[in-house]
């Protein structure tokens, strides 16, 4: 079985390549036999590593299609499969012809669609199609649709038109973390080394609702001294709209006095850090008001780091949430920061919550490991490549 990936892979700065990388390194893991290429996004790096063979082939800025199949027949794949974002292949007539011009070569093509949108007016006035015209496009010419959670993203392309049978549901897969030492951590990375420490991790945008769980510890911050909230990551796509959004929460920051115990940090972090910002953080914050389907890779990391998370409701959150139930405080409404407040002062308070916390969110971090996550991929590419009876 020879599988091809058309992706962002690392060194780019993106979600998306860290993904695959890991999927990938799972696949070989559990078969030597397996052969894959990535055909990357350039500023990928080229290279080879057990199974893997990486090749930067086109740019989202030009009309792909042709440098993606001709790699696609370079490489021999038996199978294509996309991991699909809008701002990497848009939401226009090219990806659904690329997956008709594969299936001409007789070659099965699979697309990972990490968010699902709904239809909405405000798609009208922005670049490319509706999202329904484009699931239900991809569904017509794909062979198989890879989604993570059945609520706000298979049920939704169903109903946008997109055949059931051809909708595939694998959770995101999680990574179960040996985590260095955590004071050593908060001294590498500059933080005080005793104190309950919040964090939020990823990229920033509005729709991230950073800036409420920055108010919501503000209200808390003189009534627990010792705590902190570190928020490190970089602005999302590096745009000036979030790059001001940023710049608008150091400011709030500054204005409240409380640059001691509220840090933020907006650049990129480096993959080799990531490890510390988990071991250094007694808890982790996902605020997201995102009312489309999505997965989040920092709530994996974050289980499987086996850290106690405060998440907001949300489709984003759905498998989450539902291991929550019986624990409400720690899933407040994303725009509620008085439901924050509360949580986070809860958690800071006590030590005895945080690990109960933890340990409601450790079985859902061995039923999603990557190496599941692999075998459910597997078994997608073998029922494409296996005759029909």
């Amino acid at each position: 079985m020879r599988i091809a990936l058309v992706t962002t892979y690392p060194p780019m700065q993106c979600s998306l390549g860290l993904y695959t990388r890991h999927l990938l390194r799972a696949l070989a893991a559990r078969d030597e036999r397996f052969s894959a290429v990535v055909i990357g996004e350039d500023g990928a790096a080229a290279g080879e590593e057990k199974g893997i063979t990486v090749r930067p082939t086109y740019s989202r800025r030009e009309d792909y299609r042709e440098k993606i199949l001709n790699a696609a027949v370079e490489a021999r794949a038996e199978v294509v499969h996309f991991q699909y974002a809008t701002d990497l292949f848009a939401r226009d007539e090219r990806l659904p012809s690329l997956l008709e011009m594969l299936g001409r070569r007789g070659i099965r093509s699979v697309v990972t669609l990490h968010t699902v949108y709904a239809d909405s007016w405000l798609f009208r006035f922005g670049p490319g199609r509706t999202p329904g015209w484009f699931h239900r496009e991809l569904g017509r010419a794909a062979d198989r649709l890879v989604v993570h959670h059945r609520a706000g993203m298979a049920d939704l392309l169903v109903s946008q038109g997109v055949p059931s049978e051809k909708i595939a549901v694998i959770p995101h897969g999680t990574e179960l973390m040996a985590l260095p030492d955590p004071v050593e951590s908060r001294r590498l990375l500059d933080l005080p080394e005793t104190g309950v420490l919040f964090t939020f991790f990823g990229f920033i945008h509005v729709q991230k609702n950073v800036h409420t769980v920055v108010e919501a510890f503000a209200r808390i911050a003189r009534q627990t001294p010792q705590a902190r909230l570190l928020v490190v990551g970089k602005p999302w796509d590096d745009r000036i709209y979030n790059r001001l959004y940023v710049q608008a929460m150091k400011a709030r920051v500054r204005l409240t006095g409380l640059s001691r115990q509220i840090i933020i940090r907006d650049g990129y972090l480096p993959a080799e850090l990531v490890p510390r910002v988990f071991a250094a953080s007694d808890v982790l914050l996902l605020p997201h008001w995102q009312r489309y389907g999505s997965a989040s890779g920092v709530f994996h990391q974050a289980i499987g780091a086996q850290k106690p998370i405060i998440v907001a409701k949300g489709p984003k959150f759905e498998d989450g949430l539902k291991r929550l139930e019986s624990m409400p405080l720690l899933t407040p409404e994303p725009l509620r920061i008085s439901q924050w407040s509360k949580a986070m002062s809860a958690l800071a308070a006590d030590a005895g919550l945080r690990e109960r916390a933890r340990e409601i969110l450790a079985e859902y971090a061995e039923q999603t490991t990557w190496a599941r996550a692999a075998a459910a991929h597997a078994e997608v590419y073998e029922g494409l490549l296996t005759p029909a009876k």
